[in-house]
């Protein structure tokens, strides 16, 4: 039985070997296009679509975004951009808005949301919520986020998310690249 394996596996060997010598760069072109790849999804970029209302009108379900990893690598989240987090206790990424950095103290009055009782610039939330938030302290290493369609979000106003912790935070939407006729940069 054994000698039937080792024929087997010198029989591959010398397929291998019989290869014709012209298809080796393409092998070798196509292993390293695969490895470049992993290490740019991993470490660099990666794409994540868009599901549900909570960012609309910035970015509607079906639409796909390329997330870009390496400015948090040095660099805290800044307000307003556009961030694609894990919640706790919850599978997926979301795709959400900081509003508040760490040590900021957030809340919603009227309608409207408040840094440090200064009322935000905020053109995604033009129409005003629904409901009123009470003030909360971002904690170090955390964010607060919102989705851009503030009355049909869940973020960090739900007792359930709450403040995002910056590990949690995966990457930062640039692109819109889905469909193509909306290719955008994110702002």
């Amino acid at each position: 039985m054994e000698s039937r394996k080792v024929r087997r596996m010198e029989t591959r060997t010398e397929r291998i070997k019989k290869m014709p010598p012209s298809i080796w760069p393409y092998i070798k072109t196509i292993a390293a296009a695969v490895i470049l790849a992993l290490v740019l999804r991993y470490l660099v970029v990666f794409a994540v679509a868009v599901e549900g209302p909570s960012m609309e009108s910035t970015l509607q379900t079906g639409n796909i975004v390329l997330v870009e990893k390496v400015s948090y690598y040095f660099n805290p989240p800044s307000r307003m951009d556009i961030v694609i987090v894990e919640y706790p206790n919850r599978e997926g990424y979301y795709v959400k808005r900081v509003i508040g950095l760490a040590g900021e103290t957030v809340e919603v009055k009227e309608g409207r949301v408040l840094i440090d009782g200064k009322m935000l610039s905020d053109p995604q939330n033009e129409e005003g919520m629904v409901r009123d938030m009470d003030a909360v302290t971002v904690p170090p290493g955390s964010v607060f986020v919102m989705g851009d369609n503030r009355n049909h979000s869940l973020d960090s106003r739900d007792d359930s998310v709450g403040c995002i912790p910056l590990s949690a935070v995966k990457g930062r939407g640039v692109l819109l690249i889905w469909p193509l006729d909306k290719l955008k940069t994110l702002e």
